[in-house]
């Protein structure tokens, strides 16, 4: 149970003030005449805020230092994390600080974060790769005078959402293969992190799935049943 008081670790849908995820959806064409979906969504900057002020990963916030996104290694950081973290019901992935210290990393810091990070570019690799489409946000935040990004994945999975592209870096060798399932969950030592799903991590997993699966109602089931 969450102390009160204490920050929240979990991006929820609030209701009735500022904090309401706004979902806003652009359609875009590109050159081969694909249409994509761009969402951007209205994200609570107290969290963001807290979550920086005093970050801690967990099976909803996960740690990472600098990493650039037009990079092959970066791309499939980013990409396996917001996976493991969608298929966590939801999360927050903090970039720039050190996983083991929790302080902010100053080597290899970029000078354009909000360019690299900008929400266009982070939602376009996503959808390269998910086996699902799902919106995310990007949030910046400062800690001592400088700006870090926070990707943001809300809540709402209601089946696994997989990667549908191999990655594959300069070298030929695979950072994310087609059908790979992350997930957040413990190491031996008790330490979160993002890992393909085991099988011990199925069971949690699909009992949440089963759990928000829509289910006819009973007039809906007492009228199906008249059927001829």
């Amino acid at each position: 149970m969450r102390r009160s008081g204490a920050p929240s670790t979990h991006p929820r849908k609030s209701r009735g003030h500022a904090g309401v995820l706004r979902v806003l959806l652009l359609l875009r064409q590109s050159t081969t005449g694909t249409v994509s979906i761009v969402l951007h969504m209205d994200i609570d900057q107290k969290r963001v805020d807290e979550l920086l002020a005093h970050p801690s990963e967990s099976l909803n916030v996960e740690i990472k230092n600098w990493i650039r996104p037009g990079d092959k290694a970066g791309e499939a950081k980013i990409v396996r994390a917001t996976l493991a973290l969608r298929n966590r019901n939801g999360g927050y992935l903090i970039i720039g600080f050190h996983d083991k210290t929790l302080r902010p990393e100053l080597k290899d810091r970029p000078s354009d974060v909000r360019e690299l990070f900008h929400v266009d570019k982070v939602q376009g690799l996503i959808s390269n790769y998910a086996s699902v489409a799902f919106e995310v946000g990007v949030a910046f935040g400062q800690r001592d005078g400088q700006d870090y990004p926070v990707i943001v994945i809300p809540e709402g999975v209601r089946s696994p959402v997989a990667a549908k592209s191999d990655l594959i870096d300069g070298s030929g060798k695979p950072l994310i293969r087609y059908g790979d399932v992350y997930f957040r969950t413990l190491a031996a030592n008790g330490t979160p992190s993002t890992a393909p799903a085991r099988p011990q991590d199925w069971p949690e997993r699909l009992s949440k799935f089963a759990s928000r699966t829509v289910r006819p109602t009973s007039s809906a089931r007492s009228s199906r049943g008249t059927c001829r």
